[in-house]
């Protein structure tokens, strides 16, 4: 390291023994070529020079003022802010040299102790640190940014958490790089294409992607316009479309569904058909029994009026009240004819007791003469009716009490029939209105809640799903095809999150007839 200021002192013999070692051979031979001369005798003084030095005279580079006068090292001062040549130029640093400052008036400015400016009116910003103009009139006014060419700014600086199509995430940047400005842009030449992500691209890389692109254009397929709210597929008489992943199936979903998971809701609207076809029998098997029930009721009806009306046909009831009324009077009839019947016996006792104690010929109270073996015989003939009668009366009463037995049989049976009429949760209801009930089979069955609400129809078996069924389907049918769908969107959204960024693809043909 050199001080210029306090000159250049070495170790004399640092200098003497090499200087003495190469000069004193050519020294004395000059001085010998020139004391040969006419010139008398020539003494360089170098001898003595290299004599004082070896014994110890400091050897040493001073500098001169401009009066040629040595300047000491505490008058010497090089320190400038500034250095100005006598001539302008262009500012030229090459072959060893520097030349040239560019012009008077227009200096450049480094507002930054890190900045750089170089060229005419060159120009970084106060506290731009790390920016850098070069150019005449450059001017980098953002911290780390670069402005480079005659005109450049560069102004924008760092970006933090913006985003850009095609990648993800958030970016970042630490500054900018500019050689233009806005309306006096400048073309970047001879660029290498970039191999890694964060470098520059060339026309050349651009144009080889958009060949790629138009390579597969006529193969792909595109939206019907720029809301990309419809795509039309261009296949001659469709396009099947396949490898299509599982859709989610749930309210709002509007993902595709795939074939197997129409094969599954198919099966289970043909299971649910089935059960439903099932349900329809009973329904039927059900209204038989009730028609059946209706005939027998109406039966009954037409037997306990005959019976009413004395066993002898003919005449309907007033209802089953009055029906059994009227048994209960034939009834009390008959045991009024007992009655009857027990006094006439009594009598008779008392008479053949009478004629017993009597003698022949005894006078009847009608005045008549009695004959005793017409009288035994009046009396088995009346005791013969007697116990006709009490037969007829005893059978009347096991009728009746038979009635009576059917009757309340009836009554229940009715009773039960009505009680499941009322909860049987399918019937027949007009085609027009769902909730009118009707008497005759419609083409329309509804489930009648009993609080006017929906049924929940339970113990569903899974039903027939393929083309044509018109089975019902349970819940865990329907959970499948939920989940089958529910997987589709997923996947659909893969596919959509993949080709984000793209505004022109939806879908890419397998083969070139689409």
């Amino acid at each position: 390291m050199v001080d210029v200021c306090s000159g250049i002192q070495l170790d004399p013999s640092l200098v003497t023994d090499v200087i003495a070692t190469v000069n004193q051979p050519v020294i004395g031979n000059l001085e010998s070529v020139l004391g040969g001369l006419t010139l008398g005798v020539v003494d360089l003084g170098l001898s003595d020079a290299l004599d004082d030095a070896r014994n110890g005279d400091p050897i040493a580079v001073t500098v001169l003022d401009s009066d040629g006068q040595i300047v000491g090292p505490g008058d010497c001062d090089l320190a400038a802010d500034s250095l100005s040549l006598n001539a302008q130029g262009g500012i030229a640093i090459g072959g060893n040299a520097i030349t040239g400052l560019g012009a008077n008036g227009r200096p450049a400015s480094a507002g930054a102790l890190d900045a750089i400016a170089f060229g005419n009116g060159a120009r970084t910003a106060s506290g731009a640190g790390g920016a850098i103009a070069i150019g005449t009139g450059a001017d980098a006014d953002a911290a780390n940014s670069v402005a480079i060419g005659s005109g450049a700014v560069a102004s924008r600086g760092a970006l933090t958490g913006y985003t850009v199509d095609g990648l993800a995430g958030t970016q970042s940047s630490v500054g900018e790089f500019s050689v233009g400005a806005p309306g006096a842009e400048r073309q970047i030449t001879n660029v290498a294409p970039g191999t890694q992500a964060s470098d520059v691209a060339t026309v050349g890389q651009v144009q080889g992607a958009l060949d790629a692109i138009a390579g597969v254009d006529t193969r792909a397929v595109q939206y019907d316009s720029a809301q990309n709210t419809l795509v039309t597929l261009a296949g001659s008489g469709g396009t099947r479309i396949t490898n299509v992943a599982s859709g989610a199936i749930a309210a709002g979903s509007s993902d595709a569904i795939n074939g197997a998971q129409l094969f599954a809701t198919n099966q289970d609207v043909a299971g649910n058909t089935s059960a439903i076809a099932n349900l329809d029998t009973r329904i039927s098997d059900t209204n038989v029994q009730v028609a059946a029930n209706s005939i027998d009721i109406a039966n009954l009806g037409t037997r306990i009026d005959n019976i009413a009306a004395g066993g002898g046909g003919g005449g309907g009831g007033g209802g089953s009240d009055a029906q059994f009324d009227q048994i209960v009077q034939t009834v009390n009839a008959i045991d009024q004819r007992v009655s009857t019947a027990n006094t006439t016996i009594t009598n008779l006792q008392t008479q053949i007791s009478q004629l017993l104690n009597a003698e022949p010929g005894v006078v009847g109270e009608d005045g008549d003469v009695v004959v005793i073996n017409e009288i035994v015989e009046t009396v088995t003939e009346n005791t013969t009716m007697v116990e006709n009668l009490e037969q007829i009366v005893e059978d009347q009463g096991d009728d009746a009490a038979a009635m009576d037995v059917r009757i309340a049989s009836n009554t229940t049976n009715i009773e039960r029939i009505e009680g499941q009429l009322d909860t049987v949760p399918v019937t027949y209801v007009s085609d027009a209105d769902d909730t009118v009930r009707s008497d005759v089979p419609t083409n329309t069955v509804a489930f009648i809640a009993a609080d006017g609400e929906t049924v929940r129809v339970t113990d569903v078996a899974a039903g027939d799903v393929s083309s044509g069924s018109t089975d019902a389907v349970n819940g865990a049918q329907l959970a499948a095809t939920n989940a089958a769908v529910a997987a589709n969107r997923t996947d659909i959204d893969d596919i959509s999150t993949s080709l984000r960024g793209s505004t022109v693809v939806a879908v890419q043909y397998s083969n070139a007839d689409q």
